[in-house]
């Protein structure tokens, strides 16, 4: 894990760029997030300060219980989304869970 200082340093900003592109989130703290959700694109002006899974499900206002999530064409695991990075212009599958019956009285 990096701290503040480390995290700040150029060094550090220019292998995030390097490893991550451009406009990678860690790096380019002045640039927004735009990442393509269940097949459209989205910005997320807010996000523009290093980015995790966790924040962008927190952004679409959804329930960390009742969605799984795809990134990329990998499955997130819930356990790691504060650890998951999301990169300008990753793509991102969020599939929501919902209760109930069919409604049919038996």
């Amino acid at each position: 894990m990096t701290n503040l200082a480390t995290r700040n340093s150029k060094s550090w900003v220019t292998g995030c760029i390097a490893i991550y592109g451009r406009r990678r989130l860690l790096g380019c703290e002045d640039m927004a997030l735009a990442v393509v959700i269940n097949g459209q694109r989205r910005v997320f002006e807010q996000l523009s300060g290093g980015c995790f899974m966790d924040r962008v499900v927190d952004e679409l206002g959804l329930k960390g219980d009742r969605v799984a999530v795809e990134r990329n064409g990998e499955i997130v695991p819930r356990t790691e989304w504060t650890r998951t990075p999301v990169a300008d212009e990753d793509k991102l599958e969020v599939v929501h869970f919902v209760g109930g019956g069919s409604g049919l009285d038996r």
